[in-house]
């Protein structure tokens, strides 16, 4: 009984509603056709008494166009009471409070929602988003292999010392994702582990095999950011005990250096995303204080700037949530030169690379005297011309393997490479100052 009487009421409350409109649709009306009546007076009989009747019109004019003003503010002020009338009514009867909070409960999820995956457009071309997560692409091939390779060769040609190669794998290599999901959002990946044993066969320098350590625990530990491409200093920790192992140094344990963290991190894939899923994801940047065991000096170089008493850990960033991964080295200046105090050998060693061989470098401490070290992506000189001054042992290049098929990088790597040539015994005489 109540509900037909409920339905009574919203139908009268309707057809109330729908009159309001009728009556205030006439008045419009009836103030357009004066304005209209106005316009057609002034057409007709303007012309026999110009100055007159120009006055007269000008009269009727703004005689309409006052009383259209007043009518629709009127009109606007009626309708606003009549509105306001209503929901306070309504409010009052507690119908339309409750379907107004339900109309903005649900559009607040629509907001805020987030597919489960698929791929997002931004900065950085394109970033594929899986619960929660965010992933490169990755589709080498063994020519693209072949090509890493042979920018690397020309490296190992110039040189007498050994140099070794590490091509880091990427999270996307780990992760599972159905195939539907796969086919439904076309992200399909080749495989990292063909590629990394394709490039190592067409180098002809010495190629370590830090994926298959990575692959036995990328499962169970924390190897690779959620919101970041980069991997976690666990991980490079894993590729530093490989690389001591196929250079005969004895790796220092992790266990016996001082852990700290950066908790809230959110990286490149945030920052280029916005993702809310990726920001209630956020990362905790582990480090470990290497330079407490192993004190060293630490030199940035950036063009012709050189920024000195640098550190090798960073224990306080300012702004850890943006830039959580400058614990390792700090800014990312061209090249970095590191001595270290306690180290067990006094060897020395050239490292290249992108931004995996920032948490990887400070391990290195314990075992050379000299770490040289290129950041590949922003260093502009020449690789002859750097070392030309220095006393190297050996050379390791550790390059992510998305990087290593990224054709900008490859060229970037072989122009660093590429041999110059030595000035003839007269453009060295004709070069040197004189003496007198």
């Amino acid at each position: 009984m109540y509900e037909e009487q409920d339905l009574d009421l919203d139908t009268i409350g309707k057809t109330q509603k729908n009159k309001k409109y009728v009556k205030i649709i006439v008045i419009v009306s009836v103030i357009v056709a004066l304005a209209i009546v106005g316009a057609l007076f002034f057409t007709l009989y303007g012309k026999d008494d110009e100055t007159a009747n120009s006055s007269e019109g000008n009269v009727v004019s703004e005689t309409v166009s006052e009383s259209s003003v007043a009518s629709v503010e009127s009109i606007s002020d009626d309708l606003s009471e009549e509105i306001s009338g209503e929901i306070i009514s309504e409010v009052a009867s507690g119908e339309a409070s409750e379907e107004s909070v339900d109309a903005s409960e649900e559009s607040s999820e629509e907001v805020s929602e987030e597919p489960e995956h698929g791929w997002v457009i931004n900065s950085m071309g394109y970033t594929y988003l899986y619960q929660g997560k965010g992933y490169n692409q990755f589709n080498g091939t063994s020519s693209t292999a072949g090509k890493y390779a042979a920018a690397l060769n020309e490296f190992v040609q110039s040189v007498s010392f050994p140099v070794y190669s590490m091509i880091a794998p990427t999270a996307v290599e780990f992760v599972e994702i159905p195939y539907d999901v796969k086919q439904s959002d076309d992200f399909y990946n080749s495989s990292q582990k063909n590629f990394i044993s394709n490039s190592y066969e067409a180098f002809k320098g010495t190629g370590i095999d830090i994926y298959s350590s990575i692959s036995s625990k990328a499962k169970e530990e924390y190897l690779y950011f959620r919101t970041d491409k980069n991997w976690t200093a666990d991980a490079a920790y894993l590729a530093y005990v490989d690389f001591c192992s196929a250079t005969g140094n004895i790796p220092a344990a992790k266990t016996g250096y001082e852990l700290g963290s950066y908790n809230g991190y959110l990286g490149n894939f945030y920052n280029a995303t916005s993702s809310m899923k990726l920001k209630a994801n956020a990362d905790v940047v582990n480090y470990y204080r290497v330079n407490v065991s192993f004190p060293c000096t630490v030199n940035m170089y950036s063009g012709n700037l050189v920024y000195k008493d640098r550190a090798l850990i960073y224990t306080q960033l300012t702004n850890p949530t943006s830039f959580g991964y400058y614990a390792f080295l700090g800014d990312r200046g061209e090249s970095f030169t590191i001595t270290s105090q306690n180290s067990a050998t006094e060897k020395s060693i050239l490292v290249i690379g992108d931004s995996s061989a920032f948490p990887f470098v400070p391990f290195l401490a314990a075992n050379y005297r000299n770490i040289y070290f290129i950041n590949a992506e922003a260093y502009k000189g020449n690789v002859q011309s750097y070392i030309s001054d220095k006393t190297i042992d050996e050379a390791v290049v550790l390059s992510y393997a998305t990087s290593a098929t990224t054709s900008s990088y490859v060229s970037k790597l072989g122009d660093m490479f590429k041999t110059v040539a030595e000035p003839s015994p007269e453009q060295s005489s004709e070069s040197e100052p004189s003496n007198s």
